[in-house]
């Protein structure tokens, strides 16, 4: 065991010395993004079950409202990780993807749709500290997912049962 946490911190200053200043934007830029997804996700599930009932609905429709506030949660996540590619794209010197890549908002957002999903299509890759923001991506992505499921589930039996 101690031999193993020895190899994995000899790894860890292998891939300091390697990257540099850009291991430390990565995480820094990693963690400002979750927690502003988290923030806007809890926010979008907090305020959903007032929302669906302030439209006088019958109680099954209601999570039809739900679910359209958990798709607009999690696209606006999709979207501020995509403009925070973009925003460390113009401020990091090297290029921060390569394959089949133009550099437009377009191929940001399909990058960070493919992250945050856990898809991992493959045809763009990331470069540099974009490496630890697209891997957290993918966990952020799916914790919040596995979050939106959990509160779908709650908001079905809460409105059905009353139907």
């Amino acid at each position: 065991m101690k031999r193993l946490l020895l190899d994995a911190i000899k790894g860890l200053a292998r891939t300091a010395e390697i990257w540099g200043d850009a291991l430390i934007l990565g995480i820094v830029v990693s963690i400002a993004l979750v927690l502003m997804t988290i923030g806007i996700h809890f926010e979008f599930l907090r305020r959903m079950p007032g929302i669906a009932d302030s439209f006088g609905l019958r109680p099954r429709l209601r999570i039809l409202i739900v679910m359209v506030g958990a798709f607009a949660a999690h696209t606006i996540e999709i979207y501020m990780f995509a403009l925070g590619y973009r925003l460390l794209d113009a401020i990091y010197p090297p290029q921060l993807f390569d394959g089949v890549f133009a550099g437009t908002f377009a191929d940001y957002l399909y990058f960070s749709a493919a992250s945050y999903t856990s898809l991992g299509v493959g045809d763009i890759w990331p470069l540099g500290p974009v490496r630890v923001i697209s891997g957290t991506e993918a966990l952020t992505g799916l914790i919040m997912i596995a979050w939106t499921a959990s509160f779908t589930y709650l908001m079905m039996g809460r409105y059905w049962r009353n139907d």
